[in-house]
């Protein structure tokens, strides 16, 4: 069994975040990836798009970002945003964007808090963390919402993302997957 094209890219993608170099120029690891056949313990299942509108962090952390060991933290604030897939589909409300920047701005740890409003009227929270560039980043993203089993997959699931912002700044999405064991 071939890995989707989503595990395909997002391995791709995480490569070329940790290096920062296009995988056609890695040649070590462009001449390997076509030529190994993998088989997957897991799945992956499209569940929600998430579009957010940043805001400009206070003027004294971009002229004074937080100084942290290795790196700086500029928080971002999230105006608001939307929810929208198979699985999930809401208002974002608020939230922060607290990336963490090491290695002259070339390496990212992202961690984000978004609030908001299901469309069937649940108060929920989304928490959100992952590494990758400036621009780009993979994340795990936890989810509380809701109570029953209408969004228990998406509670107690293991979901994976890309997150990519705008080169404004002023903008972010969010491509969410559920990754399933396939013997479930």
């Amino acid at each position: 069994m071939r890995p989707s094209a989503f595990v395909t890219g997002l391995c791709l993608s995480l490569i070329h975040a940790c290096y920062a170099t296009p995988l056609s120029e890695r040649s070590d690891l462009a001449t390997t990836t076509e030529a190994v056949a993998v088989t997957l313990p897991f799945n992956t299942t499209y569940v929600f798009s998430v579009a957010i509108g940043l805001g400009q962090p206070p003027s004294t952390l971009t002229q004074k970002p937080i100084t942290i060991p290795g790196g700086v933290v500029v928080p971002e604030p999230i105006l608001n945003g939307t929810v929208s897939g198979p699985a999930f589909n809401g208002t974002i409300i608020s939230g922060l964007a607290t990336p963490a920047q090491y290695e002259n701005q070339t390496l990212q740890v992202a961690t984000i808090d978004l609030y908001g409003v299901s469309s069937d009227g649940y108060p929920f929270r989304i928490h959100e963390t992952g590494v990758g560039s400036i621009s780009a980043q993979i994340t795990r993203i936890e989810i509380d919402i809701g109570d029953g089993d209408k969004y228990k997959k998406l509670r107690d699931g293991f979901i994976m993302a890309t997150v990519n912002a705008a080169a404004d700044r002023k903008s972010a999405s969010v491509m969410g997957y559920l990754v399933q064991n396939q013997r479930i």
